[in-house]
């Protein structure tokens, strides 16, 4: 069985040598100058060039990139090719929102009947974690969800700490 990292750029440059992901999913913020190292572990590494805006509603125009259905979909559509056979990584700059929706959706995605389930081990496992509402939308319509995802998100409830402590390792639906 796989697992899901959740976890912050930082914390993901420094230590995913002792990771040892197959793939990596970074969505970081279009002008970030960003490397991780590389490593033989990692088969893929895939990144969204997004900021962590949170509502279609957001008075940031251009240059800042919003979360969209593209965007959501991609994450959809590594989470069919990739599965949950291997180790996943899904990284942001801060780990908090934009990664803690990626990892939501892939997993939703993966086991669509286990939503809130996932959400509940989430909300343990990373009290800090904050998924980008905006994103948690878009791959509710794109799931065809019904609002499930959504009310799974909600259920979360707000972050119960703030800063980033350690990585979120998540078991992946079997």
């Amino acid at each position: 069985m796989g697992q899901l990292i959740i976890t912050s750029y930082w914390f993901a440059r420094e230590q995913i040598e002792n990771l040892r992901p197959r793939f990596v999913l970074s969505l970081m913020d279009p002008t970030s100058n960003f490397y991780l190292p590389q490593v033989d572990s990692v088969e893929v590494h895939e990144t969204i060039w997004v900021h962590d805006i949170a509502s279609e509603a957001s008075e940031f125009g251009r240059p800042y990139v919003a979360p969209s259905l593209e965007h959501v979909q991609f994450v959809i559509e590594l989470a069919q090719r990739w599965g949950f056979e291997d180790r996943v990584l899904i990284h942001c700059m801060a780990g908090v929102s934009r990664s803690a929706a990626a990892g939501l959706i892939y997993l939703s995605a993966l086991n669509p009947s286990r939503i809130g389930q996932v959400a509940s081990l989430m909300r343990s496992a990373g009290p800090w974690l904050s998924p980008n509402p905006l994103m948690v939308n878009l791959a509710d319509n794109a799931l065809h969800l019904n609002g499930r995802l959504i009310a799974a998100h909600n259920s979360m409830g707000a972050a119960r700490m703030h800063g980033v402590v350690q990585p979120v390792a998540l078991p992946m639906p079997a």
